[in-house]
């Protein structure tokens, strides 16, 4: 005789809707029966996080999409993480429940945040920025305009049960991601409104983030010529983010030296401030090596606890050296670099034919590496038909291994 599966008892049922994909879930199993409806919604093992986009469908206007939304999360009692990929979809109700508390809500696409009406961290209101798009003539906030509005907000965070959750009336304490972009070059020459941009924002930096109670993550883009000025310069804006103090701090920095290798050039920095801070850094390196070896090697030093380190660069012709480099750290769990061969930056294509600095580089890793670290050396191509690959992968507790295929005659375009 057939055994219905509402025979089983509750904790069973609970147990199987656990193996099931967390969409089926929402979409399927809570909406079979009441009886499953309420399995789901009152299991605290099932659903505490939860991620919600909005629909781009113009059949379905905002007011609609929010009663969606609103229904979907009262579905779930247990609910006490979730994140809303668009703004644009608030405001919503949370009082059905009591167990959130976060609400992270994604502003990649949003505007640029001002506090008080100023901006969250340069030296100007959003009245000035307002007034320089109707100036007729030209200005210096409208020149540097892409600067100010990019360096921007990207990540809010709220509790629900103490605050509204809105993208009205932002304060510090809800920030938990932000980008900083100087589009311009850091140079000797640079005018003088922009080299008060800079140093004020350097200035600034602790006072800004003092409150900023929920920071994890902060990026920086910054391009600077090779010279004493701007060594100098990038000297002190490393200082002032490696000065920021909160806990398990993430930097993300995409770095550009400007200029021509010579034996007569010096790039070398002064010793950075140390923080304590970092676990994770994410460094996009897109210099000739020989110009920001020294700045990325003061980069590192600074940070002793460094967990996980994810390194972006064009080319493959040091990577030993890369390595050598990245081996001092300590703490180090993680390590991914990636070679991205660049179609505009493909100067010497024959490194795609000679493979010799991999096979270096995985008796380096044998040598000089803790096995419990976990290494991943890719390679990156912007071409359709190649794609990407891991030329070396070591797992934990393991030796690395070099891809098979990695002789394989690949040719750029």
């Amino acid at each position: 005789m057939p055994i219905s599966i509402d025979c089983l008892p509750l904790e069973i049922l609970s147990k199987i809707f656990n193996c099931v994909p967390l969409k089926e879930i929402i979409h399927a199993v809570s909406l079979v029966c009441k009886k499953w409806y309420r399995i789901v919604g009152n299991d605290v093992t099932l659903f505490q996080f939860l991620c919600i986009r909005k629909h781009f469908n113009e059949d379905i206007d905002e007011s609609e999409q929010r009663d969606q939304a609103e229904k979907l999360i009262h579905r779930f009692n247990f609910l006490s993480e979730l994140m809303l990929l668009d703004p644009t979809i608030l405001p919503l109700k949370f009082d059905k429940n009591p167990e959130l508390e976060r609400v992270t809500v994604n502003l990649r696409d949003a505007p640029t945040v001002y506090i008080n009406k100023r901006h969250y961290l340069f030296r100007i209101s959003e009245e000035e920025i307002i007034a320089s798009l109707e100036d007729p003539l030209e200005n210096h906030i409208l020149i540097n305009r892409e600067s100010i509005l990019e360096t921007k907000v990207l990540q809010l965070v709220f509790n629900p049960q103490k605050e509204d959750v809105t993208i009205e009336n932002i304060a510090p304490e809800n920030i938990e991601d932000f980008q900083v972009i100087f589009t311009f070059l850091i140079q000797p020459d640079m005018c003088t409104w922009r080299r008060d941009l800079f140093d004020n924002f350097v200035i600034d930096l602790e006072e800004r983030t003092r409150n900023m109670k929920c920071l994890e993550k902060i990026f920086l883009s910054i391009n600077f010529e090779v010279c004493a000025f701007s060594i100098e310069k990038c000297h002190n804006v490393f200082s002032a983010i490696l000065g920021v103090n909160f806990q398990d701090l993430t930097l993300h920095f995409s770095l550009s030296v400007m200029g021509d290798f010579t034996s007569d050039i010096d790039v070398t920095m002064d010793p950075l401030q140390s923080s304590q801070k970092i676990t994770s850094f994410t460094l996009f390196d897109f210099s000739e090596w020989r110009l920001s070896k020294s700045i990325i090697r003061r980069l590192v030093e600074a940070m002793p606890m460094l967990n996980y380190l994810n390194f972006e660069t064009s080319t493959a012709h040091h990577l030993l050296e890369m390595l050598e480099l990245f081996s001092h750290i300590d703490k180090l769990q993680q390590l991914t670099i990636t070679i991205n061969h660049l179609s505009w930056n493909a100067k010497d294509k024959s490194e795609n034919e000679d493979n010799e600095f991999f096979h270096l580089a995985l008796g380096f890793m044998q040598a000089n590496f803790k096995m419990e670290t976990e290494i991943a050396v890719e390679r990156m191509w912007n071409s359709n038909e190649i794609g990407s690959y891991t030329a070396i992968t070591k797992k934990k507790g393991e030796l690395p291994i070099l891809n098979a295929f990695i002789n394989l005659p690949f040719q750029l375009e």
